[in-house]
């Protein structure tokens, strides 16, 4: 016989054996059962739609890498007004992106994943459409909140469901990533030749609604939980980064004077301070500020944010040098930007046994530094002005990481 949970006042819940309330929905003992039963039998097509979910999110930030030039030229627009429709998309997914975890264990993972979905199908409709530069920024920043959602949920939902074989699916999770960031600049290159770089964004359209039948059909449920939140610290953190990160944009594209950039990183700046003095002493802190000077957690952070800052910068610039002074393509530019990524994805287990053999902290020294030299290789070589600014910065971003570890390690 299954007891009933007392509860204030000595009166008893309505018959709901065992009830609990998570993420706003009352589930019995016979209800959590089926639940776990069906987390239990998960399926290939389950892991399958997730994959592809990751997929999906990695082409949509890339996508428009290689006809960037003939967008901001088709809208009437300056190249620089143009990447502000990469640089939005990354800005919101960047702030965002804790928030959308904590949606996920509050509301339920599948739940906000499949509005998320439903969220990028119309950021790319918008943006498909979109009369103007100022309108398909907005668009692609649409696009960079809901994809937000996808790197916490999808990896949340894989662990969860299937936690037998966490590191085969976190393994299988970074080769959908590589295969997001090679497919990306090809695609859009070569669809933008073909048919005009609107039907880019038509294409990726279909592909949310596609994988949004596919979670919808083949995910199960994940009950949300109530998940307490330092509110006042959530948005201290999100802010102070967004206004840092975007005082940074607006200083890279031209497109706002000193005064506004000076300000916006600084109010990024008193807000993360603030943000500090807030979560140094709570236990619910949304991101504990012991937890970033750990030297683990910074050695990996540094290098991810390198890694990533001289990825992002290559994607941006070197497509933009290939359709501008070399006058290629974008088809063609598309298919040489497919080097890298395919780099990647080849030499993934190659650099796993290494680190296996001689330690991963000595690999990722040596991966820095040759990260540097080879970001430089493109600005040399070319001897142009914004190329050799773009793979400068790239290139002191992974040598400041490389300096950074050495001393997190000692």
């Amino acid at each position: 016989m299954v007891r009933r949970r007392p509860v204030a006042g000595g009166a008893a819940p309505p018959y709901r054996d065992q009830a609990s309330v998570e993420g706003g929905v009352s589930m019995t003992v016979q209800e959590r059962s089926e639940s776990d039963r069906g987390v239990a039998g998960g399926s290939r097509l389950a892991v399958a739609s997730l994959l592809g979910v990751t997929v999906l999110g990695t082409v949509c930030n890339n996508v428009i890498s290689v006809p960037l030039r003939s967008i901001s030229t088709d809208l009437q627009a300056s190249v620089d007004a143009g990447v502000l429709a990469v640089s939005s998309f990354v800005l919101c997914l960047s702030v965002t992106m804790p928030v959308t975890g904590w949606l996920g264990d509050r509301w339920g993972m599948r739940r906000v994943l499949q509005w998320s979905l439903l969220l990028m199908l119309a950021g790319q409709c918008a943006a498909a459409l979109a009369p103007g530069i100022g309108l398909l920024v907005a668009a692609r920043a649409v696009q960079g909140i809901a994809c937000s959602a996808y790197p916490p949920i999808v990896m949340g939902m894989l662990v969860h469901l299937f936690p037998d074989r966490r590191l085969r699916l976190m393994a299988a999770w970074a080769a959908a990533n590589g295969i997001g960031q090679a497919i990306g600049p090809p695609v859009g290159g070569l669809v933008a030749d073909l048919v005009g770089w609107r039907a880019i964004f038509g294409l990726m359209a279909a592909a949310s609604l596609l994988s949004l039948v596919g979670v919808v059909r083949s995910v199960p449920a994940v009950a949300g939980r109530v998940v307490p939140i330092h509110a006042a610290g959530a948005f201290t953190l999100c802010a102070g980064v967004g206004a840092i990160l975007l005082g940074l944009v607006l200083a890279g594209v031209g497109s706002a004077g000193p005064v506004v950039v000076v300000a916006a990183v600084a109010v990024g700046v008193l807000l993360l301070a603030a943000n500090v003095r807030l979560s140094r002493d709570r236990d619910d802190a949304f991101l504990p500020p012991r937890l970033v000077v750990e030297t683990r957690f910074l050695r990996s952070t540094v290098a991810a944010f390198a890694q990533m800052f001289a990825l992002g910068t290559v994607l941006v610039v070197l497509p933009l040098y290939l359709t501008g002074p070399l006058g290629l393509s974008t088809g063609v530019s598309g298919v040489l930007l497919f080097a890298m990524p395919l780099m990647m994805a080849m030499m993934a287990p190659v650099v796993g046994r290494i680190g296996g053999r001689y330690g991963p902290r000595r690999v990722l020294r040596v991966g820095l530094v040759v990260l540097a030299a080879v970001t430089l290789l493109p600005g040399s070589v070319a001897l142009r002005v914004e190329l050799g600014y773009a793979a400068g910065s790239a290139a002191t971003a992974a040598l400041l990481a490389y300096w950074l570890t050495r001393r997190a390690a000692r």
